[in-house]
C-alpha cells in the first residue's frame, strides 16, 4: 500500500503533564463527546463519529473485501450501524473504564468519506488502535496519513505512553502500514482467532513513543 506519509510525525512536544499515580477509572483520553477534535492532515478531515456518520458509511461497509481479515461482517441494516455508532458516539465503554474514540476520515478535497479510524484507551495509558479504509480509496496512502494523525494525538493530548495494533498475519497492507509507522512486531499469536471457516494467527505490534531531549 503506498504512502505520502513514511514515517510517524515528530513529536512537537511532550505530552502534557499527568498524574504519576491514577485511579483505575481515570483516563486523560476520555473527554467529554462535544471536545473530541477534528483533526486534520494534508489531505483528510478527521471527524468524531456520530450517528448522523451511518447515512454515508453503510454503503461502503458492505463490502464484504472489508472483512477478509476481521471477524466481523457488514452491518445488518442502516439502523443497526446508527444505532452502533450512538454507543460508540459517547466515547467511553459502559463501565467507564476504557474511553472509545472513533473517527470518519474524509477526503478534504471532495468531502468523501474514505474510512474510520478508532482507539481504545485503557487507564494505564496504552491505546490499542485499528483502522477501516473503503475498497475504492485503498492504496492511496491514506490510511498510513489518517493512523499516523490519529497516533500523534493520542500521544501529544493525551499522554498516552503504549500503543497497541493486533493484525492478522495475512493482512499484508496493515502489516506494511505498521512498518512504516516505526511500530515493532513483538509477538505472533497462533490460532489467535477462528473464522470465515479458517483459524487466524495474528502479529501483536506496539509502538512506544519517544520524544526528543529538551
Amino acid at each position: 500500500m503506498p504512502s505520502s506519509i513514511s514515517t510517524l510525525p515528530e513529536m512537537p512536544r511532550r505530552p502534557r503533564e499527568l498524574p504519576a499515580s491514577v485511579p483505575v477509572c481515570y483516563c486523560p483520553a476520555m473527554p467529554d463527546p462535544v471536545t473530541l477534535p477534528v483533526l486534520e492532515t494534508p489531505r483528510l478531515r478527521l471527524e468524531p463519529l456520530v450517528p448522523a456518520h451511518a447515512t454515508e458509511t453503510f454503503g461502503p461497509l458492505g463490502d464484504e473485501r472489508l472483512y477478509r481479515f476481521i471477524p466481523g461482517n457488514p452491518p445488518a441494516n442502516l439502523a443497526a450501524l446508527e444505532a452502533r455508532y450512538g454507543l460508540l458516539s459517547g466515547r467511553r465503554s459502559p463501565d467507564d473504564t476504557q474511553g472509545w474514540l472513533n473517527w470518519v476520515m474524509r477526503r478534504r478535497d471532495s468531502g468523501e468519506p474514505v474510512g474510520t479510524l478508532e482507539a481504545t484507551v485503557y487507564p494505564d495509558r496504552s491505546s490499542s488502535i485499528a483502522y477501516v479504509v473503503f475498497v475504492r480509496h485503498q492504496r492511496r496512502g491514506l490510511a498510513t496519513e489518517g493512523v499516523a494523525r490519529m497516533v500523534e494525538h493520542l500521544v501529544v493530548d493525551h499522554g498516552i505512553t503504549l500503543l497497541v495494533a493486533e493484525v492478522d498475519t495475512r493482512n499484508a497492507a496493515s502489516v506494511g502500514l505498521l512498518d512504516r509507522l516505526r511500530f515493532s512486531r513483538v509477538a505472533t499469536v497462533r490460532d489467535a482467532d477462528h473464522f470465515k471457516g479458517t483459524p487466524s494467527d495474528e502479529f501483536r505490534y506496539e509502538l512506544r513513543p519517544v520524544f526528543p531531549a529538551e
